[in-house]
């Protein structure tokens, strides 16, 4: 399990993926970075008594290795560490443009579990990257027609990706 990345994602709305992220890096058997990618904008830092400085926003002007990723973390527990991302969205947007391609290697790189909050999540994202250098996507989503079928397509795209995102059998 040591290096596995996970992308959580939804199609549509907020169905909990920040929350669900949060909950399992907590668990976590291991070493585990839970990570804030969300385009629209982090929450973490409001929800939790954080610092606002470093994290996601900390990480951009760097060149994204394990040690560079290390540095900007926060301990959440003994095995899971925080990359909080930027409550506004132009700076949120902007830096998940610039790192979500790199952040699954660089955790997999330092033998860490990754969990990473991709937000609500479409083709042309600047997340998209992250889900593409993930093991494996989760698409949350409440349990309505609508959603569902938001989700179906959007499980569908990933699939199309390379993505794996499960058994579809």
């Amino acid at each position: 399990m040591t290096g596995l990345q996970i992308g959580l994602a939804s199609a549509k709305g907020a169905p909990g993926v920040t929350t669900l992220a949060l909950a399992l890096g907590l668990v976590w058997p291991g070493p585990v970075v839970v990570g804030e990618l969300d385009p629209a904008g982090c929450d973490l830092a409001a929800r939790l008594p954080l610092a606002a400085s470093g994290g996601l926003a900390g990480l951009a002007a760097s060149e994204v290795t394990w040690e560079s990723l290390a540095e900007q973390l926060l301990p959440a527990t003994g095995t899971c560490s925080l990359l909080v991302g930027p409550a506004d969205p132009m700076l949120s947007r902007a830096a998940v443009g610039v790192l979500a391609a790199d952040l699954p290697w660089a955790a997999r790189g330092g033998g860490v579990t990754g969990l990473w909050d991709l937000g609500r999540l479409e083709p042309g994202s600047p997340a998209w990257p992250a889900a593409a250098g993930c093991d494996l996507v989760a698409v949350l989503a409440r349990p309505t027609a609508g959603e569902i079928a938001h989700a179906v397509s959007l499980l569908d795209q990933l699939a199309a990706d390379g993505c794996h995102v499960g058994d579809r059998k």
